[in-house]
């Protein structure tokens, strides 16, 4: 039981997420998650691919994984962390969906669907960069008791607090294959 609960609050805190006291039922051991997209902009120094698989880890420990929260049948939370080629992490939430397509919304301002990127040693300062996509679409292929799939693509614009670089940028290719920790 404390390796669930560890688990979960890994997912949390890459997330940066709050309120999660409420209990939690967790997937099969076979839930090796994997998440991975390409990303491009005008810069050529601002081009790649990222890449997550594993297991969600423990508090302390360190490596690539890729995993996702079910906040009942109302939310889903697809979360990864990556090491090389680029390092970073991926936080996107899909509200109100079990299977089909939904938009990211520029327009939305409360429970919105998200898809947030963290890129680590890119652009021509090989900065660290937060993207929020402003549009774009998410699509659930399947999603079971234990594991969810599906699609991702969006654009949108990223920033670092180290340069004033405010590069726009257009995700491609994601796709997500990730067990499911469920908050009931």
């Amino acid at each position: 039981m404390r390796e669930r609960i560890f688990r979960f609050l890994v997912l949390c805190g890459v997330a940066g997420l709050s309120g999660c006291a409420d209990p939690i039922s967790v997937a099969p051991e076979k839930s090796v998650g994997i998440l991975s997209f390409r990303y491009e902009s005008a810069s050529p120094d601002f081009n790649g691919s990222f890449a997550a698989r594993g297991f969600p880890r423990l508090q302390g420990q360190s490596g690539p994984w890729a995993g996702g929260v079910a906040r009942g049948t109302s939310q889903t939370e697809i979360h990864a962390v990556a090491g090389d080629p680029t390092p970073g992490g991926v936080f996107i939430t899909v509200k109100d969906l079990v299977t089909g397509t939904a938009h990211l919304d520029p327009e939305c301002t409360s429970s919105c669907n998200r898809m947030v990127i963290t890129l680590s040693d890119v652009g021509a300062g090989r900065e660290t960069y937060a993207c929020e996509m402003s549009e774009g679409v998410l699509a659930i292929r399947l999603r079971t008791k234990n594991r969810v799939r599906g699609n991702f693509s969006g654009t949108g614009t990223c920033w670092s607090s180290a340069t004033a670089e405010r590069p726009a940028i257009r995700v491609t290719d994601g796709m997500f294959d990730v067990g499911l920790l469920r908050e009931d």
